[in-house]
């Protein structure tokens, strides 16, 4: 099941957005990088998404799980501790669903990687705006295979299958799978390849 993203659409505000932020020393393992240029891209990568947030028209609360020491301004970020045990996404999706259902339970909740270094505001507005007509819905990555963003019209809706072949796997769960996003949604970093070919400036000063 699938349904592609219009080219215009409005609706009303209120999405909570919920970012996993690893701390950086444990973040992006795979990418071979050295500690300071670990902390280069993934600082990048905050800074990036955490504006595109903050200027969309369809978010209206940031919840950071895990660490915000690379948050700028985190002044009205909600901060909730990474979970104890390592389940990856799929942990942190369930910390956001708990937290969501307690603190925001009528609203609509959405769980956003923050590798995605050309992810623009009008990306993510409307796949939103899209995913507020259904109760589950993700995006997938650009191999077709994984998933970047998912969503839930309300918290305890939230659930996820985060790891290989997560694309198939939400949509056996009942996830609306939201074709035709832009490629800063769906192009994750995950691999040396992916950082050349996503952000070379980032790859060259990361060394």
């Amino acid at each position: 099941m699938s349904e592609s993203l219009p080219s215009r659409a409005a609706v009303p505000a209120g999405v909570t957005l919920v970012l996993p932020i690893k701390a950086t020393a444990e973040a992006k393992s795979r990418l071979c990088l050295s500690p300071a240029g670990r902390q280069i891209v993934m600082r990048s990568f905050v800074d990036h998404v955490v504006g595109v947030a903050r200027a969309s028209r369809r978010v209206a609360r940031i919840a950071v799980v895990g660490s915000v020491e690379l948050v700028p301004d985190p002044a009205g970020v909600r901060h909730l501790p990474e979970p104890r045990l390592d389940g990856g996404l799929n942990a942190v999706v369930t910390t956001a669903r708990h937290w969501g259902c307690l603190a925001v339970p009528d609203r609509p909740i959405a769980v956003l990687p923050v590798d995605l270094p050309r992810l623009t505001v009008a990306e993510l507005d409307l796949a939103l705006t899209v995913a507020d007509g259904v109760e589950r819905a993700f995006v997938p990555d650009a191999a077709g295979t994984g998933t970047t963003l998912i969503t839930a019209r309300r918290p305890e809706l939230l659930i996820s299958a985060y790891g290989s072949g997560s694309a198939a796997e939400h949509e056996r769960l009942g996830l609306m799978r939201l074709d035709g996003a832009g490629v800063g949604l769906r192009h994750d970093v995950d691999t040396p390849d992916d950082l050349r070919a996503m952000a070379p400036a980032l790859e060259v000063l990361a060394g």
